[in-house]
């Protein structure tokens, strides 16, 4: 059984979220405005993709344009500027494979005319030699057609879906489409919605003094080793309460990996921007 991680998040303007700012994130991009910059993540991009409903006008395949104008839409300084979704990709699953899964995954939102970006990363961990691959995700609130983002939002998609407690249900959905594609693809892969579901929140629930204090461990060790000396010989400096967080990392699935993910992207929590 393979490790599943999905997680959905709200983009909100009160919290200083940015949807553009999002898509930058994704694409490992300098937005056009020159506000965002992740290019030093471009190691990690393998491909990005905008999907939109049927009819919708060509221009806003280009990211800052559909997000801009997504934003332009919320007037209020609480306004719901997007949805971002992160998903897990087994390792079974061959690279030539993962823009199909995307796709299969990511349709049923653009087949209730929400219109999706989404790019997959590819990211090695300090402590995993092997490759962790992810879908990352932005779907709008509002749904789209000929004529741009609709005046009205449809709630349906949030009260069945979104509400407190429910969201274990667009979880469950999305293992489902995996699975059935796993079968029909001939990929030896089976995800469970329900493992991993309390656990998958590995680093986050650290303090940011606990992680902070790791971040500059690891970079400690990185100098350390770049000066030619090797790992062993370095005097670890770590409090017995971030020790200890370790240890219980280590004893978890892809702890240590989603451990690093968080030391390493301190500045764009949550998961992103």
């Amino acid at each position: 059984m393979s490790f599943f991680r999905f997680d959905i998040e709200t983009i909100t303007r009160s919290t200083g979220g940015s949807a553009v700012r999002r898509s930058a994130y994704q694409r490992c991009v300098k937005s056009e405005c020159g506000k965002y910059d992740y290019s030093s993540h471009r190691d990690e991009y393998i491909l990005h993709e905008v999907l939109l409903p049927e009819g919708v006008e060509s221009r806003f395949l280009h990211p800052e344009t559909l997000w801009r104008e997504a934003e332009r839409m919320e007037r209020r300084p609480d306004s719901q500027l997007g949805r971002a979704i992160e998903i897990s990709i087994p390792d079974e699953v061959p690279r030539c494979l993962c823009q199909k899964l995307a796709r299969e995954i990511l349709f049923p939102y653009v087949d209730h005319d929400f219109a999706v970006e989404y790019s997959i990363h590819r990211r090695r961990g300090i402590f995993k030699k092997d490759d962790n691959v992810r879908i990352h995700a932005l779907v709008s609130t509002r749904q789209i057609g000929e004529e741009g983002f609709r005046l009205r939002k449809d709630r349906y998609f949030e009260r069945r879906f979104l509400r407190k407690g429910r969201g274990s249900m667009l979880r469950k959905a999305t293992a489902e489409v995996m699975n059935f594609f796993f079968l029909k693809n001939k990929v030896n892969a089976f995800v469970d919605h329900e493992k991993n579901e309390l656990e998958e929140t590995l680093a986050p629930s650290a303090s940011q003094r606990i992680l902070q204090e790791i971040k500059r461990e690891m970079q400690g060790l990185k100098r350390h080793v770049e000066a030619g000396a090797t790992a062993s010989s370095y005097k670890k400096s770590l409090s017995l309460t971030a020790t200890m967080f370790l240890l219980s990392q280590a004893q978890k699935k892809d702890g240590l990996n989603e451990l690093c993910e968080a030391v390493g992207d301190l500045d764009e929590r949550k998961f992103g921007p």
